[in-house]
């Protein structure tokens, strides 16, 4: 399976609340798997004898029992692996966050739909801040109770689940992303403006209230993979989503 490698900043606390998590995951695929080696140990040691004295019947056997364990051990492999992907087994960090990303790819409504092609650069994703985003909307969701700089984690995803949320963040975000573009072209840097006439002589000092407030409105409509990684984990360490997650 195909994975990209994803960094993004999260809430101090995050890192040792998604460690418990990961760890008790880990320890019921640890126990499910015990139990299927188990069943297949048990199975050799009920294998009926050779059906006579000779050494013939015995390399028969052997060989039989060879063959079926092969085949246990193989089928074992494979359920583990499609229990892994479907997501009711998730004994790693990565298995863990992925599972609560396709839970808020889901809650969205995100899917069974058709998304119409973006570009490449979008969908591989580029360096930079996307327009809108910052670390804003990192402090705005600090994990209960905890206090501090935040931190940053990374994870590997399915690539087809990151190219997914990338391309319905990007569709979903294209049009708040125009218009804060346009909300730059007409109040510059808002607070930060300048009436220096070198730079603008038409561009104003300062944006109003009415402008700022329509400028955070078009910020929270902007999602990132990153949110929506934030998203899965506060989901699937403190079993909710964000309050004023867009959904």
């Amino acid at each position: 399976m195909a994975l990209t490698t994803v960094t993004v900043d999260v809430p101090a606390g995050t890192r040792a609340l998604l460690t418990d998590v990961v760890a008790a995951e880990a320890a019921r695929e640890k126990a499910w798997l015990a139990d299927r080696r188990a069943h297949i140990a048990a199975y050799a040691k009920k294998l009926p004898g050779p059906a006579g004295p000779d050494a013939a019947d015995r390399a028969a056997h052997r060989t039989t029992l060879l063959s079926d364990l092969a085949r246990m051990r193989a089928e074992l492999r494979a359920e583990r692996a499609a229990l892994r992907e479907s997501g009711e087994l998730r004994g790693s960090q990565d298995l863990v966050v992925a599972h609560g990303v396709r839970e808020v790819v889901e809650a969205r409504g995100w899917a069974d739909r058709e998304w119409p092609a973006v570009p490449d650069t979008t969908a591989a994703g580029v360096p930079g801040r996307p327009v809108g985003t910052g670390h804003g909307r990192v402090r705005a969701r600090p994990v209960p109770g905890v206090q501090g700089p935040h931190e940053t984690l990374t994870i590997r995803l399915p690539a087809d689940l990151a190219t997914l949320v990338r391309t319905a963040c990007h569709v979903t975000s294209q049009p708040a992303v125009e218009a804060l573009i346009q909300w730059q072209a007409v109040w510059g840097d808002g607070p930060r403006a300048t009436d220096d006439p070198d730079q603008d002589p038409l561009r104003p000092l300062t944006a109003d209230g009415a402008a700022l407030a329509e400028r955070s409105r078009l910020r929270a409509q902007v999602i990132t993979l990153g949110d929506v990684i934030r998203d899965a984990v506060r989901l699937v360490t403190l079993g909710e989503l964000p309050e004023d997650a867009p959904l």
